[in-house]
């Protein structure tokens, strides 16, 4: 009988392998199916392979959302690069990303803001990352108050309201409250009415 052969990862490559394997079953299974062992299994590696990057189940969720706030910071940049004269496109663009980003992985969101595991202690990595990820958008913020914008609030006020405002409305658009099975269309065109009622209240 001829044996299968597992797929072999570039020693580069298994941590980042090991990862998507992860939000894969977090995806199909939710946090409940998750296990190394699992993720093993998927990644097509020895059950002891993701041991060389994660000593145990919480660091490979502090793993999945390091990565995720990653590409929350990567959005701000993308929008700071799109609109470079555009400091209030730049704001909105970047809730638009956050907002997709949450309603197409709501899992890896879980993971991110503590729903897996609210009592653990996100290490160094993830702690970088969330701190990158609020610094690129207060660098939006920042753009908008040399540009005249929001009339001397400060700073750290208008990145988590803003924050706050997009992620609330991420979580109502994603249970159903503010509407059943919204397409990104018309949850855009919701999102957008939240900013200009937003945008009004922060630049008075």
């Amino acid at each position: 009988m001829p044996q299968t052969t597992k797929p072999r990862y570039h020693h580069g490559d298994l941590r980042n392998a090991l990862i998507a394997a992860a939000v894969r079953i977090l995806k199909d299974r939710g946090i409940a199916g998750l296990s190394l062992r699992e993720v093993a299994a998927a990644a097509g590696v020895s059950h002891a392979a993701p041991y060389r990057h994660f000593p145990d189940k919480q660091a490979l969720l502090n793993a999945i959302a390091a990565q995720g706030h990653e590409r929350l910071r990567d959005g701000c940049r993308a929008a700071q690069r799109d609109w470079p004269r555009d400091p209030k496109r730049q704001w909105i663009e970047a809730g638009m990303h956050y907002l997709r980003f949450v309603l197409d992985n709501p899992e890896v969101a879980q993971v991110m803001f503590g729903g897996a595991a609210p009592n653990a202690a996100p290490d160094a990595t993830l702690e970088q990352a969330i701190a990158e990820a609020v610094a690129a958008l207060a660098d939006i913020v920042d753009n908008g108050k040399s540009a005249g914008l929001y009339r001397g609030r400060n700073s750290r006020d208008i990145v988590l309201t803003s924050l706050s405002t997009v992620h609330g409305l991420s979580l109502l658009i994603g249970s159903g409250f503010a509407g059943r099975r919204l397409s990104h269309g018309r949850a855009r065109a919701l999102a957008q009415r939240i900013a200009e009622t937003l945008w009004r209240g922060l630049s008075d």
